[in-house]
């Protein structure tokens, strides 16, 4: 790297301080088509080994290896700061080969408004969202994040809120940059029914969400996270339907911006492996493969500091600065 670029490294981490990951929580085709993108449909978000330079700037030496992506998830108001998170990431774009995702929400850890959700306020949100578009013209941008869990919490007045102000969202997004594709992220088991094991509620497909998805016409696509390793213990648990049909489901096209699942020996009953997750991550890629998602992202570079079983899920661990097998599964995987 040259000396130019490296200082604008250590300028741009005192940016990158600033980022919020909210990434750490916990018939398979629609008549509705998007134009290809170029190159792989993989990536990963912002999960360095620390914010120290050199682990930073390992991280972002590895992004182009495990994708073309690399997601930001953080604070909506950020959008419209440009000492903000998802202003740095942009600026390490060119020299590391990779194109920003940036996802954005209203909501904290909590699932309530970070803010009132007033009119002005609401107003200032999509003006944010519209300012960071017609700076950078992204390829995707999230509005959004788990927002059926939103539905489910003590604010279903905020999620309506939401669901009446996506559009007027995505429309000053699309009136700044009209090539740029809208989605909102949905969590997958949740939308299933599927609140056991580690969720630590009770498996009922009859409380399902499917219905949720008509909620947001204007979205471009439907995004998901999912975590199968909450619900089953063990890779080969995971039914072989489990993904089957979903952009029929969700009369959308689908991506992925969140999938993990954890190389730790615990929690008790649902210990794991390295090896385990490799598995994990093969078996999950052919199970997705008749998708053919618009995004797929691995969410953990590093392992997080993050709640159990989220601090193991990462590709690469962090005590060690070493990579796992599901490194070289997902490194090598024709996505």
């Amino acid at each position: 790297m040259n000396s130019a670029c490296c200082g604008r490294l250590r300028a741009a981490l005192l940016l990158v301080l600033l980022l919020t990951s909210l990434g750490c929580r916990e018939d398979e085709s629609s008549e509705e088509t998007l134009p290809p993108v170029i190159g792989s449909v993989k990536g990963v978000s912002i999960s360095p080994r620390s914010f120290g330079q050199a682990d930073f700037e390992q991280f972002l030496g590895l992004v182009a290896d495990g994708g073309d992506w690399l997601t930001w998830a953080g604070d909506w108001i950020q959008l419209g700061d440009t000492s903000a998170g998802p202003h740095a990431v942009e600026t390490f774009e060119a020299d590391y080969h990779f194109s920003t995702v940036p996802i954005a929400t209203l909501f904290g850890s909590d699932l309530q408004p970070l803010r009132p959700l007033s009119d002005s306020m609401l107003t200032a949100y999509a003006s944010q969202a519209a300012f960071y578009a017609r700076r950078y013209y992204p390829e995707f941008m999230g509005l959004g994040i788990e927002v059926n869990r939103i539905y489910d919490s003590a604010a279903p007045d905020a999620y309506q809120a939401f669901v009446e102000f996506f559009p007027r969202a995505a429309d000053s997004v699309k009136a700044a940059s009209p090539d740029t594709r809208v989605f909102t992220v949905f969590q997958l088991e949740w939308l299933k029914g599927l609140r056991g094991g580690l969720y630590g509620g009770v498996n009922d497909t009859t409380r399902n969400q499917w219905q949720l998805a008509a909620d947001f016409p204007a979205a471009d696509f439907i995004a998901l996270t999912t975590y199968p390793g909450l619900i089953y213990r063990d890779p080969t648990e995971i039914p072989a339907d489990y993904y089957a049909g979903l952009a029929a489901r969700l009369g959308k096209p689908i991506a992925f911006t969140e999938v993990g699942w954890h190389s730790a020996a615990s929690p008790a009953g649902w210990e794991s492996s390295e090896g385990e997750q490799a598995e994990f991550l093969t078996r999950w890629i052919s199970l997705i493969a008749p998708l053919d998602p618009v995004l797929v992202i691995w969410p953990f570079l590093f392992d997080p500091a993050a709640q159990e079983p989220f601090n193991t899920m990462g590709l690469w661990r962090t005590s060690d600065g070493q990579a796992k097998a599901a490194w070289l599964v997902w490194s090598s995987a024709n996505l």
